[in-house]
């Protein structure tokens, strides 16, 4: 098999090659091919495999070594005709045995050339081009492959790496959640020293500091608050939503056990199914489980609004125009301290520092080793190995955790000096102002993320639940069959039942009368005949008029 899919690959190659024109790479393809074929001809032909293949297979693979034999053998030819070697190219042609060409060849050397035309075997080898490679399959195939046999394990093993993936996803969480609160708690500080805006603001002194602008240009670039706005607001429909698919779920569970129970509480033991709450209870508790989602992500869009009002004032201002914002910036008083003081100087290179972490923390340094930190053995699926693998990367965050613990003592110790040399001369309100810009900024970065994050979060959750609704409405329907399949029976049972004896009759009732007043016939009289007429005897027959009767019979004629 492996040599004749080999040969076959190197033809589908010289197809290509022959719509090229050129000789010489056809002649190599075309040699190699033959080759090949010989190849497998000699594998097919092993009286071990013969009985493996159709009988046909045995002269196709011969007739395409020969075949392809004789196009390199005719493609030497057209070589050894452009060179004027006549006397080779009819060597080759009778080997291909390619008549017209050799007639033509041969009427050539007849009467102009008159070259010896050697034997075959005394010809040079033709030269070959193996193209196609036996290469071994990689796996996976492909970037889209998926293994459609990947499921098809042990229980035992699915119940693992179910306990695995849930394990995993708690260490990511909780791992994710510490980046995230280190950095809050750096952002935090850094508002309340209005950092870094104090020092743009005193080393360039504008009416509105570069960094704010930034800030500026980035919040309006995001939406600004009103698409922060309409996002948190469309959250409780996602979970309105979501809470209405569990509801209809908690329906179905109820009126189906509610059923149940009226069933038998009806005919006592006569229904003799197994009880709602003893098939529910898984049901039930993935319900709860859901509910309970359900109020934390509630509780949750709390706190998104809480926050967004707080800082819904800065993050207006950083949603208006340049000319707006600058307007309602307090401003500049001059600066009494020259713009390369040490402190200055110190608080730029520790900004420089907390970008580079701030930036490390978002790209694939962290949160992408986390996300893709799944493909771990079977047998890591333990706690401890869970751990061991984790390790190196919670090491790496808690020394990012020690660099920022350090960076922030300096910067603290820094600003405190820049303070007492800038003394007295930069106004209270317009720090307050830059102040609460800045922390209206993080708060709208941090409020886009946890939308992000709450979007993606009830949009996964819809599926789920309607995976767990269309669960429960299938059970309440087979529920639903297996109780009109046992009424069916019931009522059978009953109609099929045997009446009880009616009572004994009383005495009294089988009393007879007496004879005496009981009269019986027991003869009865024959019929009499009907009355005889004579040959000339008419019948008399009498009509009443009134009260009088009238009775004529004369001749035939009749009178009233």
């Amino acid at each position: 098999m492996y040599t004749l899919m080999l040969a076959q690959a190197q033809e589908s190659i010289y197809l290509k090659a022959a719509k090229d024109h050129k000789p010489g790479l056809r002649l190599k393809v075309a040699q190699e091919c033959s080759d090949m074929y010989a190849d497998a001809l000699k594998s097919l032909s092993r009286d071990s495999l013969k009985g493996l293949w159709e009988r046909e297979w045995l002269p196709i693979v011969s007739g395409k070594q020969y075949a392809f034999q004789a196009l390199a053998q005719y493609d030497q030819s057209l070589l050894h005709n452009e060179n004027k070697e006549i006397g080779l190219e009819l060597a080759r042609l009778q080997a291909a045995t390619i008549q017209k060409a050799l007639d033509a060849a041969k009427k050539d050397n007849d009467f102009i050339y008159h070259e010896r035309v050697p034997d075959l075997k005394t010809l040079p080898a033709l030269p070959k081009f193996a193209v196609a490679h036996a290469i071994a399959p990689s796996s996976p195939m492909s970037s889209r492959f998926k293994d459609i046999f990947a499921k098809l394990v042990p229980v035992s093993v699915q119940q693992a790496v179910a306990c695995f993936d849930t394990r995993r996803a708690a260490v990511v969480s909780g791992e994710v959640a510490r980046i995230r609160e280190n950095t809050c708690l750096m952002n935090g500080m850094l508002a309340s020293l209005n950092l870094p805006a104090a020092i743009d603001d005193f080393c360039r002194p504008e009416a509105l500091p570069e960094s704010i602008r930034e800030k500026s240009n980035s919040v309006k670039s995001s939406g600004g608050i009103a698409a922060l706005s309409a996002g948190i607001n469309e959250l409780p429909n996602l979970l309105r939503r979501n809470q209405e698919i569990l509801s209809e779920t908690v329906r179905l569970l109820t009126e189906e056990k509610a059923c149940d129970d009226n069933l038998r509480q009806q005919f006592k033991d006569k229904w003799s199914r197994m009880a709602s709450e003893k098939l529910t209870e898984p049901l039930w508790q993935e319900v709860k489980k859901y509910q309970q989602i359900l109020e934390t992500a509630a509780n949750a869009d709390g706190i998104l609004r809480n926050k967004l009002a707080t800082h819904r004032q800065g993050i207006g201002l950083l949603s208006q125009s340049e000319e707006e914002l600058t307007a309602a910036v307090p401003g500049l008083q001059k600066n009494a301290v020259q713009k390369q003081c040490p402190s200055v100087v110190k608080l730029q290179e520790l900004m420089k520092q907390v970008n580079e972490l701030k930036d490390e923390r978002e790209t694939s340094v962290f949160l992408k080793a986390l996300s893709e930190l799944g493909s771990i053995k079977e047998d890591e699926i333990s706690a401890e190995k869970l751990n061991d693998a984790f390790a190196p990367l919670r090491t790496r965050i808690s020394d990012s955790i020690k660099r920022q613990e350090k960076i922030m003592g300096e910067v603290q110790q820094a600003n405190n000096q820049f303070a007492q040399e800038k003394g007295v001369g930069s106004g209270v309100n317009r720090e307050n102002m830059l102040k609460e810009l800045v922390s209206a900024f993080d708060a709208f970065s941090e409020l886009q993320e946890n939308l992000k994050e709450g979007t993606k979060f009830y949009n996964d959750l819809t599926p789920l639940l309607l995976r767990l609704q269309q669960k429960v409405s299938d059970f309440c329907f087979a529920r639903k069959t297996e109780k009109d399949d046992l009424m069916k029976d019931l009522q059978l049972n009953i109609v099929g039942q045997a009446t009880s004896q009616p009572p004994t009759t009383p005495k009294y009732q089988e009393q007879k009368e007496p004879q005496e007043n009981v009269k019986t016939l027991s003869y009865i009289p024959p019929r009499p005949p009907p009355p005889r007429f004579g040959a000339t005897e008419q019948p008399k027959i009498i009509y009443y008029q009134g009260s009088a009767p009238l009775a004529q019979l004369a001749n035939g004629n009749f009178s009233v």
